[in-house]
């Protein structure tokens, strides 16, 4: 499997709170991904002073080196991947300054990859799936 991203670590966090920290090994002005699934009935994640709704699904983008952030849930499982590439692994294959994108060009570009490899990943349904009983 060829991975477009540079981010060459993830970090699976099952049920599990996470401590206000800063990713003190990434890249300063890189940007660390987060997703998190699950049935837990309400998520807050804390960065710059606010308290965000973090719902099952929620994708967030973050300079995680330079911003200070946390999470917490009530009820239910929750799984959080984080992605995120240590400095000193980016520096010892020889990867210069990453290059310096907003949220919304990081967004689109992982759009634009989505679409252009989409055919590649799409699964023909030969038939229907019955109704569960």
């Amino acid at each position: 499997m060829n991975d477009p991203s540079y981010y060459l670590g993830r970090s699976i966090i099952y049920n599990r709170a996470t401590a206000v920290h800063t990713d003190a090994r990434d890249k300063k002005m890189g940007w660390n991904v987060i997703i998190t699934e699950g049935e837990y009935v309400r998520g807050v994640f804390r960065a710059l002073g606010y308290d965000i709704q973090y719902p099952p699904g929620t994708l967030v983008i973050i300079r995680g080196a330079a911003v200070p952030h946390s999470a917490d849930f009530d009820g239910g499982f929750r799984v959080c991947m984080a992605h995120f590439s240590h400095e000193s692994v980016l520096n010892g294959v020889g990867m210069g300054p990453l290059p310096m994108m907003t949220a919304a060009e990081v967004s689109r570009s992982l759009l634009e990859y989505d679409l252009a490899h989409m055919h590649t990943r799409r699964r023909k349904v030969s038939q229907p799936i019955p109704p569960s009983r």
